[in-house]
């Protein structure tokens, strides 16, 4: 199964304390790079708890019905690996340009920021 940037799933998320799975729906965050590379999705937790997320690593989804939501959410930066195998439905999407904003809180969250225009890595040759 082929995923894209901005498809919001339905998997078993690891709970807080990771002693057990809640299946929720997710964002997917992860580039195209990732999931040749490594063979897994990157997603980010979605929530209805917007009070507790209205803070700059996390994102309040416009148009949360259109994407395919039951309820007002948000996009976090509790982030999660996971096979295309653990994915239990397709929800939606994210709106348009939504997912820049998505890339900027998880930006601050990992503390991107201060290296978004640096050169890419290459391997030193030995």
């Amino acid at each position: 199964m082929e995923f894209e940037r901005g498809e919001i799933v339905l998997i078993p998320f690891p709970a807080g304390d990771h002693t057990s799975l809640k299946t929720r729906p997710a964002a997917v965050v992860n580039a195209r790079e990732f999931l040749d590379c490594e063979g897994r999705l990157l997603v980010a937790a979605r929530t209805s708890n917007l009070a507790a997320h209205a803070n700059d690593v996390s994102f309040t989804i416009p148009g949360w019905e259109a994407a395919g939501l039951l309820k007002p959410s948000a996009v976090t930066s509790w982030l999660a690996c996971c096979t295309a195998a653990m994915v239990r439905h397709r929800i939606g999407r994210l709106p348009a340009g939504a997912m820049a904003a998505v890339d900027r809180c998880l930006s601050r969250a990992l503390g991107l920021h201060a290296v978004a225009n640096e050169e890419p890595l290459k391997a030193e040759a030995n």
